[in-house]
């Protein structure tokens, strides 16, 4: 597995770095470290043809809110510069510093995300390479992309995660709307269906810690003050973990209870769980 680390982790993310000697040993991963120039000079390559015959193949939103045809061109343009990294270094997935792209795209680059994952290719946002490597294997257990999300608020019938970029195949709906940090480019606003979920975290210098439960999507009432896509999570184990120890920002839901294989396969490769208990 060829993980593409494409620019640093994001300065405010706790614990999103890893060891690579000791990662590469015990899970026989590959980094590729990849400057986040190469993604601004692919962008000149493609043309208004490749740009517009790529748009077709993307899911229909339903709706557009804030974003003109401009942003949406230069998300499709991101979105190929980074395919032509995939194919260039022969990653199996990447990360991204997207942050680093507000300023001298006046884009964001979620819509690439979300497009790279409904593909098959993990791809994660703000560097983060122990969720990247989370989604991962959540992939490599359920054959579906998952949802990168951050805990943004802890209520009694349950967790609020957020984020503004969503695999489109994981949700009933979705819409275009403005990064929710910065107010411009493309978020993508995503509908999650009634449903059971896996939310699971590993980390550490060396991948060898972990945390999993299984939960309940539940009613949500969408606020402007949370990233676009927003879901409401009924977690069957408690709160405990999210206040006292939890493992960084980033979590990673994905589709259906498939709690019992996570732990199955963290137990065959030595990795400690952080109960919720």
């Amino acid at each position: 597995m060829n993980i593409g680390v494409i620019g640093k982790p994001s300065d405010w993310l706790i614990s999103s770095d890893v060891n690579y000697d000791n990662v590469h040993k015990k899970w026989g991963i590959t980094f590729t470290f990849i400057e986040l120039h190469e993604v601004l000079e692919n962008m000149d390559i493609f043309s208004p043809i490749d740009i517009k015959e790529t748009l077709l193949k993307f899911p229909t939103a339903g709706y557009i809110d804030g974003p003109g045809e401009k942003d949406i061109l230069e998300a499709a343009k991101i979105y190929l510069s980074l395919k032509k990294i995939v194919s260039d270094y022969r990653l199996s997935s990447l990360t991204l510093r997207c942050f680093d792209l507000l300023k001298p795209l006046n884009n964001t680059g979620c819509l690439a995300l979300s497009r790279l994952n409904d593909e098959g290719i993990p791809a994660g946002c703000e560097g983060d390479i122990p969720a990247l490597f989370t989604m991962i294997i959540n992939r490599l257990i359920t054959g579906n992309p998952a949802f990168m999300a951050n805990p943004s608020q802890i209520h009694d019938d349950g967790i609020i995660f957020a984020h503004c970029t969503v695999p489109t195949s994981m949700v009933r709906s979705f819409g275009y709307e403005t990064h929710f940090e910065s107010g411009i480019g493309i978020g993508v606003a995503g509908t999650f269906a009634p449903g059971p979920v896996t939310i699971s975290k590993i980390n550490g210098d060396d991948l060898d810690h972990y945390y999993a439960a299984a939960g309940n999507i539940t009613t949500i009432d969408v606020s402007h003050n949370f990233c676009r896509t927003q879901v409401k999570i009924k977690i069957l184990q408690g709160y405990d973990y999210f206040f006292k120890f939890p493992l960084g920002n980033h979590h990673i839901i994905s589709s259906g209870n498939h709690l019992t294989m996570f732990h199955e396969l963290m137990n065959f490769f030595s990795v400690r769980e952080k109960s919720a208990r």
